[in-house]
């Protein structure tokens, strides 16, 4: 984190620009290559198109309301193009022949969640589809559209037919509808670079392997790449961090003593009277231990949580539990972690299903430092961290300390 991986692709890009530029005067140059890049926030898409005014990055545009209409056009135009990770995840298998043709590389800012719940429909939908023979199950678990009964289907479950035909609705062996971007949608790209730390421990890592995808790692070390681990950044990035970071250690913290402490579904089921606890630890702590003010404070939660565990100083502050790829909160300098994080166990149960494990503690690790890291340590500048579960905890010391990445 804050390694200067979105500063290297842009120089990368605009240098490599400049060159094809220069071959093409002398008839040397094999084409400019497109491309697509890919980021959680339209902010950033905004920050690639002024970084590279040469390239002329555009981004889809709502064209009667359907933004994936104006992308496909965009690629058959061959422009650069940036959009989020919302509609990449729409893609269809026409788009992606379309970017292939065109020769386009792939710039993703951040892991994609590229297997997830699927909460589009309720339980009743499901039976109506079910019933009505609209979807079927193939043997690999895909949902099927059937396109000979309900080929000119226009209504309610629209997007459910296209993600059908997009093969990403996948029936768990655990029941849940889990919405899987295929593998097949990176591999369209002539070349793709993920931007990320931690990449191992991500489902979308799980998921290439699980697939045979192979994937090469390197980092960032004086403005150039190296292969991944032969590099003293990391070594160095914990030893300030060390310097920078006070970890809170006191009573607050005893409401965490438990491994699922804090957890989603822990959060799921606090009572009022324990929500009011820790609702005044973490005051107490802001007030009269890292003593900053509300301006300067920042806390998460677990959604269903958020509501009950938002206090006095530091309410406004509420920075996601998934926040990546932003400077929007880097002058925050007090922060609690009110989250114990876990995979979903539908998402880890389908890996495993499909040959592929997932590091819960890893994992769970990869969500906290992102998330510490949109704070002001990544401009250098000392913060206080109030981390009540003692799993999470003890995760991001052991990282410190090298014992866990």
């Amino acid at each position: 984190m804050g390694s200067g991986k979105t500063s290297y692709v842009i120089n990368k890009i605009n240098e490599d620009h400049t060159r094809h530029t220069l071959l093409s005067l002398t008839n040397d140059d094999h084409g400019m290559p497109c491309y697509l890049y890919v980021t959680p926030f339209l902010t950033e898409c905004q920050r690639i198109v002024d970084s590279c005014p040469e390239l002329r990055f555009k981004q889809p545009k709502n064209v009667d309301g359907r933004k994936l209409d104006h992308l496909y056009d965009l690629v058959q135009r061959g422009e650069n193009i940036a959009c989020t990770h919302s509609l990449f995840k729409k893609l269809s298998p026409e788009l992606c022949a379309s970017l292939k043709e065109n020769g386009y590389e792939l710039i993703l800012d951040e892991v994609l969640d590229t297997i997830a719940e699927y909460d589009g429909i309720k339980a009743s939908d499901r039976a109506i589809l079910v019933r009505e023979k609209m979807v079927s199950t193939d043997p690999s678990g895909k949902w099927v559209w059937n396109h000979e009964l309900h080929a000119e289907y226009d209504g309610r479950f629209r997007d459910e037919m296209k993600l059908c035909d997009n093969g990403s609705l996948v029936v768990s062996k655990r029941g849940p509808i889990l919405n899987v971007v295929p593998v097949e949608f990176f591999q369209c790209f002539t070349n793709v670079t993920v931007l990320t730390y931690l990449f191992e421990a991500s489902v979308m890592a799980a998921q290439l392997r699980a697939n045979d995808v192979p994937y090469e790692k390197v980092c960032i070390d004086n403005g150039k790449l190296v292969a991944y681990g032969t590099s003293e950044a990391e070594r160095q990035l914990k030893a300030r961090a060390k310097e920078l970071i006070t970890i809170y250690e006191g009573e607050a913290n005893r409401h965490g003593d438990k491994p699922t402490s804090f957890s989603s579904g822990w959060s799921g089921k606090l009572t009022d009277e324990l929500a009011g606890a820790i609702r005044r630890s973490t005051e107490y702590v802001f007030r009269h231990v890292f003593k900053t003010s509300a301006k300067y404070n920042a806390y998460t939660a677990v959604k269903k949580a958020k509501g009950k565990l938002k206090g006095e100083g530091y309410t406004r502050g509420m920075i996601p539990c998934n926040a990546r790829a932003t400077n929007e909160f880097s002058h925050k300098a007090s922060l609690a972690y009110l989250f114990n994080v876990y995979p979903s166990p539908i998402v880890r149960g389908y890996l495993s299903d499909i040959g592929s494990e997932l590091d819960q503690d890893v994992y769970a690790l990869a969500q906290l430092v992102q998330w510490i890291w949109r704070s002001a340590i990544r401009n250098g500048e000392p913060i206080n961290i109030y981390i009540p579960s003692s799993r999470m905890r003890l995760i991001f010391k052991d990282w410190l300390n090298d014992k866990l990445g």
